[in-house]
């Protein structure tokens, strides 16, 4: 077994750089954005590109179409090996070739989908690299690679991959394997490999929130019972409401008086709320501490 050093192996990846950057570019310049369509024909160029790539770097790929758990079509999926011996441990290599959309061009000081270099860096819409990572570390390692290499390289990564799973069974051997790298992180810096042990995910619920029909009064009621009847609070920077009320109900001494108060909270993002208030333009009156409601 051949023991590459760390200068044999940088000395490779030297050499093979201008064939690397040009795969980014070129990668760049597809413009594989998921969002304008996961099945389209231009994530279906996107797919065959990466497997071309893969080919020259001694990998046998093929493109596959995945199936959404209802029977519809879903992303284009690159997967393939090669396999150095049936007794060598195995490593698959994750990626995605699916990129972002670009909402406003004018905030980039560059063309989103022409990957050019400013000071060492490469910049573009999907430069970030995991595929030429994968490329580049294939190439370099040549016939001295001593494990078992399988691929799999997403197509809808950046839309939440609602095909992943129904792909995953329906292609288990391909995914067998002793270990996974994810070339989807980042680096300490510029100039500090880095490997990433752990990220966090993201989650897709549906909350449901009931309240009470009415409005009641927070004094006389207390604690959390709010009745929620206005549009989600990240939509309305404050909430404002008068509350108007007679107090047949209170002592003589403030029975006599109209009792008024305005409700005022701060820009209510991640708060759902600290009083009862409504939706509604006209004043509040809240029924249970002051006699009947009125309209």
């Amino acid at each position: 077994m051949t023991t590459l050093t760390a200068d044999e192996i940088r000395s490779r990846v030297e050499t093979d750089w201008n064939r690397i950057v040009k795969v980014l570019a070129e990668k760049v310049a597809l413009q594989s954005i998921s969002a304008k369509g996961i099945t389209a024909e231009h994530m279906k160029r996107s797919a065959e590109f990466v497997a071309d790539e893969l080919r020259l770097v001694g990998v046998d790929t093929k493109v596959v179409q995945a199936s959404n758990a209802d029977g519809t079509p879903g992303a284009w999926e690159v997967i393939g090996s090669h396999i150095v011996s049936p007794d060598a441990p195995t490593v698959l290599l994750y990626a995605h070739h699916d990129v972002q959309p670009v909402p406003d061009p004018a905030e980039w000081n560059t063309d989103p989908f022409v990957a050019t270099e400013i000071d060492g860096r490469l910049y573009g819409r999907g430069s970030g690299g995991g595929i030429a990572i994968h490329s580049g570390a294939l190439k370099a390692l040549g016939d001295d690679l001593n494990v078992n290499i399988k691929v799999f390289i997403e197509g809808e990564e950046e839309m939440g991959s609602p095909s992943f799973i129904p792909f995953i069974e329906a292609h288990r051997d391909e995914f067998a394997a002793d270990v996974i790298i994810v070339a989807d992180s980042g680096n300490w810096s510029a100039d500090i490999p880095s490997l990433t042990t752990s990220l966090r995910g993201n989650t897709c619920v549906d909350v449901t929130v009931q309240g009470l029909e009415h409005p009641v009064h927070s004094g006389q009621y207390g604690g959390f019972s709010t009745p929620i009847r206005w549009p989600p609070c990240s939509s309305l920077p404050c909430m404002t409401r008068t509350a108007i009320w007679p107090c047949p109900a209170w002592p003589r001494k403030s029975r006599s008086a109209v009792c008024s108060t305005t409700l005022t909270k701060p820009p209510c993002a991640r708060i759902l709320a600290w009083w009862p208030v409504t939706s509604s333009p006209a004043p509040v009156h809240w029924p249970h501490a002051c006699g009947p409601s009125r309209p």
